[in-house]
């Protein structure tokens, strides 16, 4: 009965088409495409806030997909690592798994900006394919537009930075900003808000 139930639940957990993970600093980026159709890129780290897209696609997107990667060849190459030697640091890491029609998962790895094999090169094609799928129309939110900035409002810059709202001038459509942590004001106009901060602080009892 144990054994049932095992099996049942391994044979329960969605199974992917391909995955797709590449880390550079603390910038972890991740593209998964499922065999039940759900697509997720999710990217996280750094100094910009953590982003998650979702989108469901039909069968016959996942068959394209599917087939993409086969035709790409990728089944006949070694699973292994392909990253090149380089002297110092290596900026960014990439992981890519696969899992063809009838055959088992396989995985490769690389690092750097390098000439891959060909097969390698089509597949990590195809991903870059469905990522772009994926975002777009994805409109970028404006953290301001639910709500209009009023005085006394707290502010954060990407380097965490605060920011208090002192002043607003409306015909101008500008704000005045007094940092908090550091000793300086700054105006910036309303249309600029959102590419000069990532939102409101959740900061309640602020001095």
């Amino acid at each position: 009965m144990l054994c049932a139930v095992l099996i049942w639940l391994v044979s329960a957990q969605p199974t992917i088409v391909l995955e797709h993970v590449a880390r550079q600093g603390t910038i972890v980026e991740r593209l998964t495409l499922f065999a039940d159709g759900m697509a997720v890129w999710h990217s996280r780290g750094g100094l910009e806030p953590d982003r998650l897209v979702k989108q469901r696609l039909s069968p016959e997107e996942v068959t394209v997909y599917r087939d993409a990667l086969t035709a790409s060849g990728i089944g006949a190459l070694r699973e292994g690592n392909y990253s090149e030697r380089m002297e110092g640091p290596v900026l960014r890491r990439w992981t890519l798994s696969v899992a063809l029609p009838g055959a088992s998962p396989r995985s490769y790895e690389g690092s750097g900006v390098q000439v891959v094999p060909l097969a390698l090169g089509n597949a990590l094609t195809i991903v870059e394919d469905l990522k772009l799928a994926l975002l777009e129309g994805v409109r970028e939110v404006d953290p301001f537009e639910a709500r209009e900035p009023v005085i006394g409002d707290l502010l954060l810059d990407p380097e965490g930075g605060r920011w208090e709202v002192r002043g607003i001038d409306g015909e101008a459509h500008s704000l005045q900003l007094k940092g908090l942590d550091q000793p300086m004001t700054r105006y910036v106009k309303r249309e600029d808000l959102k590419k000069v901060f990532k939102g409101y602080a959740d900061l309640p009892g602020h001095p």
